[in-house]
């Protein structure tokens, strides 16, 4: 993989056999020496991020990439914004797509028509729907005790555990891992808890 072959470079270089020249002579080379130019960072930016960072060299992405931007960080956001706040519809539709709770298109339609009418939200109709007497009602049910259940652990968790838990007990890591560049896109996620143990 390339970019650990990079990462293990690096890595030698730091080893202090490697000086550069500087104002008083030479020097060790230092992580801030060091650059990495990609021609696509968005796309594997994450990855060597990753692997530096797995190997204790501490690394910053620089240029127009943003993990928020890539499309299992932006699922997984999705699901954190309705944990925080579910009554944003768009982040809650997004959430009840994706592992563990995988409503098909035909199941979100169901929903929408549980509460009609103008200006009625999707949240609305979702709420509606848990009161009905149906499998997909008592499914929509169990998301949401789900829900509230991650809402209580995330006043009382360290974000970045937190962040961690959700990714591993929703078996969303588990099943991007299974898509293609699985290993890109769990790194992603990986750069994701790494980001939250800054807080």
């Amino acid at each position: 993989e390339e970019a650990a072959f990079v990462a293990d470079r690096i890595i030698q270089l730091l080893g202090g056999k490697h000086p550069i020249r500087c104002e008083d002579g030479f020097r060790p080379i230092t992580a801030d020496d060091i650059a990495i130019l990609l021609r696509s960072p968005g796309s594997v930016g994450a990855e060597f991020a990753y692997a530096l960072q797995d190997r204790g060299v501490r690394c910053t992405m620089g240029g127009n990439s943003d993990l928020l931007e890539t499309e299992e960080v932006s699922v997984l956001w999705a699901l954190l914004q309705t944990i925080s706040n579910p009554l944003q519809d768009i982040p809650l539709l997004a959430a009840l797509k994706m592992p563990p709770f995988a409503l098909t298109d035909a199941d979100l339609t169901t929903i929408r028509t549980a509460k009609m009418g103008k200006n009625i939200a999707f949240h609305e109709a979702f709420a509606a729907m848990c009161s009905e007497e149906s499998l997909l009602a008592e499914k929509c049910r169990g998301i949401r005790t789900q829900l509230e259940s991650w809402r209580f652990e995330a006043e009382t968790m360290r974000l970045s555990d937190f962040v961690w838990k959700i990714m591993q007990q929703s078996g969303y890591y588990a099943a991007v891992g299974a898509l293609p560049k699985g290993e890109l896109r769990q790194a992603n996620l990986r750069m994701l808890y790494q980001r939250a143990q800054q807080f």
